[in-house]
Parts: C-alpha cells; structure tokens; sequence
C-alpha cells in the first residue's frame, strides 16, 4: 500500500475556497481514479509568507491511499494536471503544491 500525499500551501483569505474544491473535486477525482481513504488536515505551522503574493499562508496535507505504484502514475499523469489547472484557474497564485509518495511501513489498524 502507498501512501500518496499531497502538501498544499494556500494564501489564507482563500482557504475556504480551497477547502471547497478539496472536497467537491480533488478527492472525487482521486477516488474515481482508484485512491482512496481521503484524509485532509491542517498542518499546524507557523505562518508564512507567499512570495509571489505577499499574503499570509495556511498549509494543508492530503493523503490518500494507493493499492498499487501504477494507480499512483495514472493519477499523476492523467488527473492531476487537469486538478492542477482547475485549482489554478480558481486560486491563482495563492496556492503551492507538492506531492510525495510514501510506502507504508506498518499500519496499527489494518495489521494489528
């Protein structure tokens, strides 16, 4: 099982939008897509400063999970650059995103 998480970083007068389109659109893409086990959270860190808009920033995670490597590529090579370009369109500058895979090593409540 992968774990595919994505980081946001989202100039903070547009968080609840971005809450929004996590919930309408970017997690039903991904579960469409064969992801599943949407968890977002807010990541609890200092604020910063977007260079590009000079607001004050929130972060959020999103993790997903992934049965297998090729549904990863498939989401990252046919639905997220399409998510990518939503999010564009509606936040603009005010939003950062990295993705990072991880394989999980040990889950207390599917192994025991």
């Amino acid at each position: 099982m992968i774990l595919y998480n994505t980081t946001f970083c989202i100039d903070e007068h547009l968080e609840t939008e971005f809450i929004d389109f996590a919930k309408d659109i970017f997690i039903p893409s991904a579960y469409a897509c064969g992801l599943g086990k949407g968890l977002l959270s807010k990541i609890r860190a200092p604020k910063e400063m977007n260079s590009l808009s000079g607001q004050p920033t929130v972060n959020y995670a999103l993790q997903l999970r992934a049965p297998s490597e090729n549904v990863c590529s498939d989401f990252a090579n046919d639905v997220l650059p399409r998510l990518f370009e939503a999010m564009g369109k509606n936040l603009q500058q005010g939003i950062n995103i990295y993705c990072t895979l991880l394989d999980i090593v040990h889950d207390q409540d599917n192994n025991g």
